[in-house]
């Protein structure tokens, strides 16, 4: 059986503060993992980018 409690507008408020601030702390992980792989990707693309020009160079 569900038992059912009733809280009063100040628990919520806690509860919402709580669970705002996990989703929050949870976006800061996301940008900042979305930020260190941009910028990994950045520069694996010119590495790559790189290596094609000297290819290239080699080839004219």
């Amino acid at each position: 059986m569900v038992e059912e409690k009733l809280i009063t507008t100040k628990e919520f408020v806690t509860y919402k503060e709580h669970v705002d601030s996990r989703f929050d702390a949870l976006e800061d992980k996301m940008d900042y993992q979305n930020a260190t792989l941009e910028k990994s990707l950045s520069q694996h693309i010119g590495s790559v980018d790189e290596k094609l020009n000297l290819k290239l160079d080699k080839v004219v």
